[in-house]
């Protein structure tokens, strides 16, 4: 600010003890450095070129933005700045970088540059206090040596002030705080002083790299909006955080929270869509669904729009996500027409599940229009068409639904062609209107059952809806000699992508069969090498998938390195890199491969792959600015990070060629289950055996369960190495123990005692004793059973 009259501003953050970054009110987007003509404050490393570091500059700068961050001042008229000559004379107390007469700026990193002005600054509330003074008084700043104030009077005052601080032994005259040991304390205050290129932050003091939880930047590119940096300079940079240390890994920056004026930052970020969800971090988040929803909606959708049906919820909703990437997915509710009701819970309605199968049929995995009625955050009701066909009159004219009256809603614009398809279904008795709405099973074998998959548990663990409630079903004969995750999951991707929300046929051998098809699901996994028999199969079919692996070196019969059982003996030490459930987990080995697999990475002379990305193989992939190793699914459409068990679309991250060497380290994830544990349900049964089914139905334990999950998560992220032993196998799935090597303890009576999971057979006193002292208190999912 320059001129001779007075100027009022708002002090948008503290940078140094004696510096102030300012927004005038005469302009928008007008900003200033505003440096005191008297006061001299301890200076900083970064502002000095020097590794001299006062320990009362953080001291300093906490006093002054305490005392006058985030108000109004009225800054006087500027001061000429002293000549470089007189500047050099200062000595460690007194040096500032803005004290010479060469520096005329400040390069701020999201407001770009800022003029430097020496100018004395009042509050707007209190006038009479001179902020030089203020400062000189408590301690926390000195005379500047060759100020340019010329009046003797107040130079008198101010020595005075300042005698009688160092009598006192106030602020700088007295004893630093002893500093901040980042690699031991967990909660800080510091400040933000940069956005590195990779989405980490730059702290002050102490001087360190942090990683925001949760977050990571929208998309590839390093360019910020000008929004976002205005966003950045006026209310995150050079302000004072408390940092909350949730994660530390070696050669990686700390994993933090951190918050301004008791604002959590990463939700901050999310919720004016400056970034979108790191999903290796998201765990962290507190209100994690929520802010999911929110990241979704940044803007209303256009009135219409194009998606791919990817998931079936109920018998009227489904969610689409955009063609090409397989992302910014949303829900879409058929407007203007009730459905009855079907979601896979036991309170469903008469046609409902054949209205289900009708709209599957129709519209799973096909390229959908949505014509937009109502946009309900991200919940979007609307008309849709799949290749021309109008879904909502098309689920009217078969007998399964009726027309809705809705005031929200109004009038539906085809009105007249729904009461038609209407008045045409009703005649003609068809779906609902019909006294029997059940499917014709004549084409099953005596005794065996009609289902649909709702959900892939594991590669050899279905989710089934039978007989009006979700079971659980293993697929029997099967087991594996590799556990790397890369085949756990390429096999629950490629059983989702063909078999999800389709009907079953269970027989009474507890064999499982598409029903249109009659194929075998187990075939599925036999000829993509994601298992093999572990009984003498009789089935031809079952016999050629297995054979046609084994013969073109699918799966487990490839040539990258294995995870075999012996794996578990070599490598006791393991941390859980992932929590899936509460009864799931990805484990990562612990030993002096991981090391090298690590230190391979940053020593690697990366080449970048332009091209697409070829399924099965092996590339280094850059993502959120960490390098890690990932292998394409056989679709090409993910990949998996071998080494811990997260999966991307293949749009997310750089790939770069990965050099032999490094693809041949063995993986060190695998999918494990917690051994003999299951999660609570309304309706629980114990499994016997695998040839038993669980049932485990939709009901009020989901919110108890989500709570617990985030509970493991937490005491997980402590990165702390536990030892695992395999106890015994479900299908290709190892159940496992986890010790704590510092307690001496098996981790599952920790969750039995505390009521997070409950026992299957209760074959172990000492667990079944636990399990019955956490029933009779009550604690846990025990209180909601309880109730």
């Amino acid at each position: 600010m320059s001129g001779s009259e007075n100027s009022s501003a708002y002090v948008l953050a503290v940078l140094t003890g004696d510096t102030l970054l300012v927004r005038y009110c005469d302009q928008s987007n007008k900003y200033g450095v505003i440096l005191l003509p008297v006061a001299c404050a301890p200076q900083f490393p970064m502002f000095l070129n020097t590794a001299v570091n006062d320990p009362f500059a953080i001291e300093s700068l906490n006093f002054l933005r305490e005392h006058i961050e985030n108000k109004r001042v009225l800054i006087g008229p500027q001061i000429d700045l002293p000549s470089a000559s007189q500047s050099n004379s200062q000595n460690k107390k007194s040096s500032n970088k803005f004290s010479s007469d060469v520096i005329k700026t400040f390069t701020h990193q999201t407001l770009g540059q800022i003029p430097v002005c020496v100018n004395s600054v009042r509050l707007i509330d209190d006038l009479n206090e001179d902020l030089d003074a203020f400062l000189i008084q408590n301690g926390f700043a000195r005379i500047r040596k060759n100020s340019p104030i010329q009046n003797q009077q107040w130079m008198n005052r101010y020595e005075q002030l300042q005698e009688a601080a160092y009598i006192n032994k106030l602020g700088i005259w007295g004893n630093p705080n002893p500093p901040i040991d980042p690699s031991v304390s967990n909660e800080f205050e510091s400040v933000i002083i940069s956005i590195n290129s990779d989405f980490t932050f730059r702290l002050l003091e102490p001087a360190i790299d942090v990683e925001i939880a949760g977050i990571t930047k929208i998309g590839r590119s390093s360019n910020r909006s000008d929004e976002f940096n205005r966003f950045l300079g006026e209310r995150i940079l050079f302000h004072k955080v408390n940092v909350r240390v949730l994660q530390r890994s070696i050669n990686s920056p700390p994993i933090v929270s951190m918050s301004i004026r008791n604002f959590d930052l990463a939700t901050l970020l999310l919720q004016n869509h400056f970034v979108t969800i790191n999903e290796i971090t998201s765990h962290f988040l507190n209100e994690e669904q929520e802010l999911r929803r929110i990241s979704k909606i940044k803007n209303k959708c256009d009135h219409e729009f194009q998606g791919k049906v990817t998931k079936i919820l109920s018998s009227c909703s489904f969610i689409i996500a955009d063609p090409k990437s397989g992302d910014d997915e949303r829900k879409i509710v058929l407007a203007y027409i009730n459905i009855p009701k079907f979601d896979f819970s036991t309170n469903f309605e008469k046609g409902g599940i054949e209205a289900f199968r009708i709209l599957r049929n129709k519209i799973l995995n096909q390229i959908v229009n949505v014509d937009v009625v109502i946009d309900n955050d991200g919940e979007i009701y609307g008309t849709v068409k799949v290749s021309g066909v109008n879904l909502n009159i098309f689920m009217v004219k078969e007998g399964y639904a009726t027309i809705s009256k809705s005031r929200i809603m109004g009038l539906s614009p085809y009105f007249n062609e729904l009461k038609h398809a209407y008045d045409s279904a009703s005649s003609n008795k068809l779906g609902i209107h019909s006294i029997d709405t059940n499917n014709n099973n004549s084409n099953i074998s005596s005794g065996s059952k009609i289902g649909i998959i709702h959900e892939i548990l594991s590669p050899t663990e279905l989710s089934i809806f039978v007989d009006d409630s979700l079971k659980n079903y293993s697929l029997q004969g099967l087991k594996t000699t590799d556990f790397c995750v890369f085949h756990t999951f390429q096999a629950i991707m490629e059983l989702q992508h063909k078999f999800l929300y389709k009907d079953v046929e269970i027989q009474t051998d507890l064999t499982i069969l598409e029903l249109s098809s009659k194929e075998d699901i187990r075939a599925t996994l036999l000829v993509h090498g994601y298992a093999i028999s572990s009984v003498k199969f009789t089935q031809q079919p079952l016999i050629n998938a297995e054979n046609t692996a084994n013969s073109k070196k699918f799966g487990i019969f490839d040539s990258f390195p294995k995870i075999e059982l012996n794996s578990f003996k070599t490598n006791k030490n393991v941390i859980v890199s992932r929590v899936l459930s509460l009864t799931r987990f990805i484990l990562q080995f612990q030993s002096e491969i991981m090391s090298q697999i690590q230190t391979s990475l940053i020593q690697a002379q990366l080449q970048k792959f332009d091209a697409k990305p070829k399924s099965r193989e092996m590339y280094i992939i850059n993502v959120n600015g960490k390098l890690y190793r990932g292998r394409v699914n056989n679709v090409s459409s993910h990949y998996i990070l071998v080494d811990y068990g997260f999966v991307f679309p293949v749009a997310v991250g750089e790939f770069y060629n990965c050099p032999q060497t490094i693809s041949k380290i063995p993986p060190q994830a695998v999918f494990v289950e917690l051994n003999d544990c299951l999660p609570f349900t309304s309706e629980t049964s114990s499994i016997k055996s695998d040839s038993e089914c669980l049932f485990d139905d939709i009901d009020e334990y989901s919110e108890f369960n989500d709570i617990a999950t985030k509970f493991i998560w937490n005491f997980f992220d402590q990165k702390c190495i536990f030892e695992v032993k395999v106890e015994t196998f479900r299908g290709v799935v190892p159940q496992v123990n986890l010790f704590d090597p510092t307690q001496n303890g098996n981790l599952i009576s920790f969750f039995v005692q505390d009521g997070l999971v409950k026992l299957n057979k209760r074959n172990d006193t000492a667990l079944a004793k636990l399990e019955d002292e956490a029933k009779e208190k009550g604690v846990g999912g025990w209180a909601i059973r309880a109730k």
